[in-house]
């Protein structure tokens, strides 16, 4: 294989591995209310907090904070209507 073609190969593989990263690499906080006494609003904040510095739209914060949700909070993420 020819070098160029390998090194612009290479290059194209380390461009979307790096920008794939961004916004998978962050690991958000878990919410169960009921074994955490922080309570929702001081979660929000974090999770918003987050979101802004990483600059995810609204559909994609809802998206990864919904998957952090354990027991009642998780139940009512999975029921929640939006339009509502």
């Amino acid at each position: 294989m020819d070098s160029a073609v390998l090194e612009g190969l290479l290059i194209a593989i380390k461009d979307a591995v790096s920008g794939n990263r961004g916004e998978d690499d962050v690991v958000l906080p878990p919410f169960d209310p009921d074994k955490n006494d922080n309570g929702a609003e001081s979660w929000c904040n974090n999770i918003d907090t987050i979101a802004k510095d990483r600059g995810w739209s609204s559909i994609t914060t809802v998206s990864k904070a919904g998957k952090t949700l354990k027991g009642s909070a998780l139940l009512w993420f999975e029921t929640w209507d939006p339009d509502e």
